[in-house]
Order: C-alpha cells, then structure tokens, then sequence
C-alpha cells in the first residue's frame, strides 16, 4: 500500500531518505538522508520515540483543559457526564479520576440515579465506580490520577 503523505526518496548521489507532502507541490524531508537503510532506520525510530513523548504529553494537557472545564460550575453532572460517556473508556476513566472528589460524588450520583447500568457506558461506569475512594477502579490496568 503506498503512502499519500510520505514518500520514500533516493537522492542523485544514492543517499535514501524520508520526505513529507506538505502540499501537492511542496514536500520537506523529516528524517536526514543516509546511505544505508541502518542509518534511515535508527532516524526514523528516533522520531517516532518523539512523536510518542510529544502524544503523551499533548494528551496530559487535554484531559486536564477538559477537567478544568468539567468543574466549571456552569455545568451540571449530566453535561459532565455527556462529555464523559462520549471517550473510549481509559480517558473517561482518565478524566473523572482527575476530578475534585466532591464534583466525582456528584457525577457518580447522577450516572447511578440516571444513566441505564445495564448498557453502554453506564454499564462501564458502575462496574468499575468505588464508592470509598469515589474513583474509577481497573484492577487489570494502571489509570493514573492527573494531578
């Protein structure tokens, strides 16, 4: 399958390399040229080690912009929940752990008083809700808590 955003090129003197189509007529190289395949390699699994540190980094940043603007107090528990229900399940667990225990206590009574347990995220939600710590609770996994 060929890429439409990058391509593979080899240059005049033989050197190998990655570029990027920026746009149709545009293309900037993201890695150095080399001229073995060891070398290529090594840059581009340098790159993605990267664009990893950059993903958990951005995604830290996210769900801390979305807590925040969860515990604004113009938003009601069943706003909350909609934003919640809405994420795969290890950033809905993510979020509602990094939430100030009275606002998690206040969610975790609507989703139990109004939220069908029996399917979708409701399901999710009651199954891993630990009335003592008023968390998310995954035994076979490690959520942390975004302070």
């Amino acid at each position: 399958m060929k890429s439409k955003n990058f391509r593979f090129v080899i240059t005049e003197d033989n050197r190998i390399g990655i570029k990027f189509l920026k746009e149709p007529d545009e293309e900037i190289w993201i890695t150095s040229t080399h001229d073995n395949i060891e070398g290529l390699t090594k840059d581009i699994n340098a790159l993605w080690e990267e664009l990893k540190k950059v993903i958990e980094e951005g995604h830290k940043e996210w769900l801390k912009v979305i807590s925040k603007k969860s515990e604004s107090p113009d938003e009601d528990p069943s706003q909350i929940w909609k934003k919640l229900e809405k994420l795969p399940e290890k950033e809905m667990i993510k979020l509602f752990n990094s939430m100030k225990e009275s606002l998690r206590r206040t969610v975790a009574q609507y989703v139990f008083e109004n939220v069908n347990m029996f399917t979708g995220r409701g399901s999710v939600f009651a199954e891993l809700y630990d009335q003592t710590t008023a968390k998310l609770e995954n035994l076979t996994s490690d959520f942390e808590t975004i302070e």
